[in-house]
């Protein structure tokens, strides 16, 4: 994934209570499943033109278990001056198929209590690491507009309500999303 002007967590501590402030990069970044090794990360930054990278926090439609992602693996990429896009990856739209970790009801309702519980489940997983007040992604998948399923409307209730979950917590949401 190439960026330009997303925000990210800041690169070292700051002035702000949080030691990491959310800031607009103009890095190019991307993101992978697997954290790769430190070493591996220290290299990339020295010799490749990338400088943000996303890191898959949880949920569950992740689709692995980084065993490097810890509070120290997070510490060790900060230092070296990489940008952080914590990604969460819980259930997906409704009416789709393929994801084990769940759906999004088609119940607005519904949908935005599994926002909330998203949400707070997303800031769990992100304190564990040591990103306080971080803006935290929500990746949502690609998805198709099926006849009688309220896709639109479940989505949006959902990611109100996680967003409203983190702002309510000094947190920022934001959407990892692509048009199909």
């Amino acid at each position: 994934m190439s960026s330009s002007a997303t925000p990210l967590l800041a690169r070292g501590p700051s002035a702000n209570a949080s030691p990491y402030a959310t800031h607009i990069s103009t890095y190019l970044g991307f993101d992978q499943c697997e954290a790769p090794t430190a070493n591996l990360m220290e290299s990339w930054y020295n010799a490749s033109p990338y400088a943000d990278t996303g890191i898959y926090i949880g949920g569950g439609n992740r689709g692995c278990s980084p065993p490097n992602l810890n509070t120290t693996y997070v510490q060790q990429l900060l230092q070296m001056g990489w940008g952080l896009m914590p990604l969460w990856v819980g259930p997906q739209a409704p009416c789709t198929t393929g994801f084990p970790g769940g759906i999004i009801s088609s119940n607005t309702t519904t949908a935005a209590s599994q926002g909330v519980t998203e949400a707070q489940s997303a800031i769990t997983a992100a304190l564990d690491l040591g990103l306080a007040n971080s803006i935290i992604y929500y990746d949502i998948e690609p998805y198709t507009h099926p006849a009688g399923c309220n896709v639109h409307a479940a989505v949006a209730a959902f990611l109100n309500a996680w967003t409203q979950t983190l702002h309510n917590n000094s947190y920022q949401a934001g959407p990892l999303c692509q048009d199909q």
